[in-house]
């Protein structure tokens, strides 16, 4: 993000004249906020949903009965907290624990790669798109990007 923002907000102020710097300013700042909240609300739904499809994959495989399928798949929304059931033996109680460690890592090293992604796409977005040059505002020069 760092990479990111300080160009764009940089881009958003040089873009407008000194009158409406402040306003400029303030939706810059909303935006970004806005998608803040809205990336982590993105994220961790979808984090919830790669750890049930990677725990329910798992558990296909398990000689787990229905009933302890059910209560151990009810622990996906607590995601890297979440507990074996008690009434499951020590053995099986590790199986399970093991089992939400490796479904917890695979969803985050999937949520990591897709950010890594976009930070990549959003950069080269602006390596494409952001024009480079001068800008004349208000008889001063301003390099749109160094």
């Amino acid at each position: 993000m760092t990479f990111v923002v300080a160009p764009l907000t940089a881009t958003v102020m040089g873009c407008v004249s000194d009158q409406y710097s402040g306003v400029a300013s303030g939706v810059n700042n909303a935006v970004t906020r806005t998608s803040g909240v809205f990336a982590n609300a993105i994220f961790g739904a979808l984090a919830v949903l790669l750890f049930s499809s990677a725990l329910q994959k798992d558990l296909a495989k398990t000689s787990f009965g229905e009933e302890s399928k059910r209560e151990i798949a009810a622990q996906v929304v607590n995601l890297g907290n979440a507990k074996a059931p008690s009434h499951l033996s020590d053995a099986d109680r590790q199986k399970v624990q093991e089992l939400y460690q490796q479904g917890f890592l695979d969803a985050y090293r999937t949520i990591m790669i897709l950010a890594a992604a976009l930070c990549f796409g959003a950069t080269l977005m602006a390596v494409l798109f952001v024009e480079k040059g001068v800008h004349v505002r208000g008889g001063e020069e301003k390099l749109s990007r160094p």
